[in-house]
């Protein structure tokens, strides 16, 4: 009844790990907050300029950082819900040509509203801050 093969065994771990790691990501940078992220991305700066010269480059700017912030959330949640999503996908008797087609598309729409919609969240944090 609960017994499984080799295989499945190594499937449920493979994507278990997945999983996981895509988890803790999204853990750590929803649980604490965009101000506090912020903030520690400025004392990591501060450390490496006092360490090390660099010319000509400037530190980012709160919107800057909060748009990174917002992202890298955004790409965390892509992946733990492809993760999940793709214990259910399957390609049948579909050409491998037009899925191909077909990722493509998704990728770059997914990517495009993601992107932008950071920058807007972003933009909108900043001006609810100042």
């Amino acid at each position: 009844m609960f017994s499984l093969t080799l295989t499945e065994l190594l499937y449920v771990l493979a994507v278990s790990l997945q999983l996981s790691g895509a988890l803790l990501l999204i853990l750590r940078y929803w649980l604490q907050s965009v101000k506090d992220q912020v903030t520690e991305s400025r004392e990591k700066e501060s450390r490496v300029e006092d360490s090390l010269l660099i010319l000509g480059q400037t530190q980012p700017t709160v919107s800057e950082l909060t748009e990174t912030i917002w992202l890298n959330r955004f790409a965390f949640v892509c992946l733990f819900l492809g993760y999940l999503l793709g214990v259910w996908g399957e390609i049948m008797s579909s050409s491998k040509i037009l899925i191909f087609i077909w990722i493509l598309c998704a990728t770059l729409a997914i990517t495009f509203v993601l992107f932008f919609g950071s920058r807007i969240i972003a933009r909108r944090y900043c001006n609810g801050k100042t």
